[in-house]
C-alpha cells in the first residue's frame, strides 16, 4: 500500500459531498477497482467511519460527524496553507474565517 494514495482517497472522501464510486477513485488514482476496495478496507480498519451504499447512485462516503485530527497536517504544512490563504488577493469573509481557524490549530 502506498501512503499517498491512502491519504488521497481519504481526502477525496472528505471533500466530496455525496458518494464516491470505486470507478471514480480507480480512474483518479490509476489503479484497479479491486485495489480501491483494499484501500477503503484499510481506512475502515484504521477507524475511519465509511458508509457504503450499494446499487445505482451508491458508493462510499464518510459520515458527516467525522473530523480529522489536528495532527493530520504537519506544522510546516499548516504554515504553508496559512501562507497560501493570506496570499489570495480576494480576502472575503470565508477566507478570513478559514485563516483564523487555521491559526488556532
Amino acid at each position: 500500500m502506498q501512503l499517498p494514495v491512502l491519504v488521497g482517497i481519504l481526502s477525496t472522501l472528505l471533500a466530496k459531498d455525496g458518494y464516491v464510486t470505486a470507478k471514480e477513485l480507480s480512474q483518479k488514482y490509476e489503479m484497479s477497482t479491486r485495489s480501491i476496495y483494499r484501500y477503503v478496507a484499510v481506512l475502515c480498519e484504521g477507524g475511519v467511519p465509511i458508509e457504503a451504499q450499494i446499487g445505482r447512485g451508491g458508493g462510499w462516503r464518510i459520515i458527516d460527524t467525522y473530523k480529522v485530527k489536528a495532527t493530520y497536517f504537519t506544522d510546516e504544512e499548516y504554515r504553508r496553507m496559512l501562507l497560501a490563504l493570506r496570499s489570495f488577493s480576494l480576502q472575503d469573509d470565508v477566507i478570513k474565517s478559514v485563516t483564523q481557524k487555521m491559526e488556532g490549530l
